[in-house]
């Protein structure tokens, strides 16, 4: 069954994916009665072609989300076969229990020391500098530093945004990932490997005109993100309502709130796709800085990876064109030094 799933998959040359219910139900089949899968290497092998494959079909924005459910059935294949068992802590498996039910967990304070300490305070640390280099100007860098790129950027004028980022600080992230254990939960989470596909970081301050509206990061109607995004909220300082908080809320509601983002450097994992939310600009004498990651499920079952996919809460137009999507169109410290 595996190898007739992937037969279809040879013979996508469009990115409508003509035939990916077929696969859709044809998968839902093989798991009810799984075989022993003996072929492994081989599976593999095909996975990696079609990926390359793939790789080259021409995605549309509007057909974007049909691409990423083709993207997050094959990458449930490759995980399916090359599943390796997780063992994570009590508390760390109510975290994943908590991010598939209640669609959010908050950080612990061991996992924002080590995100902290270990990388976002250069980032933080660097993001202020940045902003004080600005003075009274706001940054308008450019709307993606990648290839690829979907984009929504909203350009406000109470926000100023770090341009991107240099390679050693997407790899700090990653290693705090690792020594936090969050690689391991949200390995857990997905039933795969994961990518971060967007690492930013902004500054945001008082504007008695703007205010942001309780919604959904993505919706059933392939607008927004895709399914299945998760994100990492992370705020320096001593967070309080006054600052703009972060807030889950009641489906359609304006003031039934069910939980706020409060504390000192408070951090949130969030199903953004399907939690009600919303997180305002910050009150007069206020400012809030945060960083926020974009994170999906990556096909590849061993690769790392980070990327900083610019201004907004962007993704790449062809989830399997890899090496597309991560390459970068400006150098960066040509644009943090511009």
């Amino acid at each position: 069954m595996i190898h007739e799933i992937l037969d279809i998959y040879q013979s996508f040359n469009t990115s409508e994916f003509d035939k990916l219910e077929q696969c859709e139900t044809m998968w839902e089949q093989y798991l009810k009665e799984p075989t022993h899968i003996t072929d492994k290497t081989l599976i593999l092998n095909k996975i990696t072609n079609i990926q390359k494959h793939l790789a080259n079909i021409s995605v549309k924005m509007i057909q974007t989300h049909r691409a990423y459910k083709a993207y997050c059935l094959l990458t449930s294949i490759c995980s399916h076969v090359y599943y390796k068992e997780i063992k994570l802590t009590p508390e760390e498996n109510e975290m994943v229990a908590n991010l598939k039910n209640q669609l959010y967990f908050c950080l612990s304070e061991k996992q924002r020391e080590i995100l902290y300490n270990k990388s976002f305070k250069k980032i933080f640390d660097d993001l202020k500098i940045y902003c004080e280099k600005l003075g009274e100007k706001y940054s308008h860098p450019p709307v993606t530093v990648r290839k690829d790129y979907v984009t929504g950027a909203n350009m406000l004028t109470n926000q100023k945004f770090y341009p991107c980022f240099t390679d050693e600080t997407l790899e700090s992230i990653s290693n705090a990932f690792a020594e936090s254990r969050l690689d391991l939960i949200l390995k857990k989470y997905y039933s795969s490997n994961f990518c971060v596909f967007n690492v930013r970081a902004w500054e945001y301050s008082y504007n008695k005109k703007f205010k942001v509206g309780a919604h959904y990061d993505g919706k059933n109607d392939g607008t927004g993100l895709p399914q299945k995004v998760t994100k990492i909220m992370f705020f320096e300082g001593d967070i309080t309502p006054n600052h703009g908080c972060f807030e889950a809320l009641a489906h359609g509601s304006k003031h039934n709130v069910i939980f706020q983002v409060l504390g000192h450097n408070p951090a949130i994992l969030v199903n953004s796709i399907a939690c009600y939310h919303r997180a305002n600009a910050p009150k007069r004498g206020y400012i809030r800085r945060n960083i926020e990651l974009t994170i999906y499920p990556y096909l590849m079952p061993e690769e790392k990876v980070f990327v900083d996919g610019g201004l907004c809460s962007g993704m790449p137009f062809n989830p399997f064109a890899h090496d597309l999507w991560q390459t970068r169109l400006y150098d960066p410290q040509t644009l943090i030094d511009a």
